[in-house]
């Protein structure tokens, strides 16, 4: 007899189609977690984005002399001695008409400024251009945490002048002109908009305007009674 050959035993055909069966009916213990939600990169929506109004007046270069006039407003409570000293001389040498354009003045800044600063722009919430814009040429000593709309420094002074020329006509071309000035130097600044001074003005305008009225009438009927 020849020598015996060793066959490798095959596996059942049966046996393989059980194990298939009971690994694929057994649950799995890989468990998928949840996508994570996508987070949103985008940045705030804002009245500034898209403004080339607001990029030309922040970087057009100007005269030095310009520059240096325009620094006055945004230096802070620094020009306030300055404003005091006017205020003074035309209360003291203006005679009775100045002294109540000053008074009426300070009623109509007083108005104006917390209804602008606590009411509006609480309510509006729009961040500054030099928080949400790129290439912002930044001439504040830093970007304000306050909101931006609307400007509370061209409100006051549009409040003030507006008084101002109302009760004296000659001086409408400064009130326009200081207007004007105190909105373009908050623009090249860097902390507002040309939306945000030119609803400023505005705002101040029509408060002081309703405070001269108001006085006014309070005149009228004082001489009727």
């Amino acid at each position: 007899t020849g020598p015996r050959r060793h066959h490798r035993p095959r596996p059942a055909r049966d046996a393989r189609m059980t194990a298939t069966v009971t690994s694929s009916s057994r649950p799995s213990s890989i468990v998928r977690a949840p996508a994570a939600p996508a987070t949103s990169t985008a940045a705030p929506r804002s009245m500034h984005k898209g403004s080339t109004l607001f990029h030309a007046l922040n970087g057009a270069p100007l005269p030095a002399w310009l520059e240096r006039v325009l620094a006055v407003p945004n230096l802070g409570n620094e020009y306030l001695p300055w404003v005091l000293a006017a205020v003074a001389i035309a209360a003291l040498f203006g005679g009775r008409r100045w002294r109540g354009t000053v008074v009426l003045g300070a009623i109509a800044v007083g108005i104006t400024d917390p209804v602008c600063h606590h009411v509006i722009k609480e309510l509006i919430a729009e961040p500054r251009p030099c928080a949400v814009l790129e290439g912002v040429q930044l001439r504040a000593s830093r970007c304000p945490t306050s909101y931006s709309f609307p400007s509370s420094h061209a409100a006051n002074v549009a409040a003030a002048v507006t008084v101002m020329a109302m009760r004296h006509p000659l001086t409408s071309p400064w009130a326009i002109g200081l207007v004007c000035l105190a909105g373009l130097a908050r623009i090249r600044a860097g902390v507002h908009g040309p939306v945000d001074v030119l609803a400023g003005a505005l705002i101040g305008a029509a408060l002081a305007g309703a405070v001269v009225a108001a006085a006014g009438a309070r005149v009228r009927l004082a001489r009727t009674v």
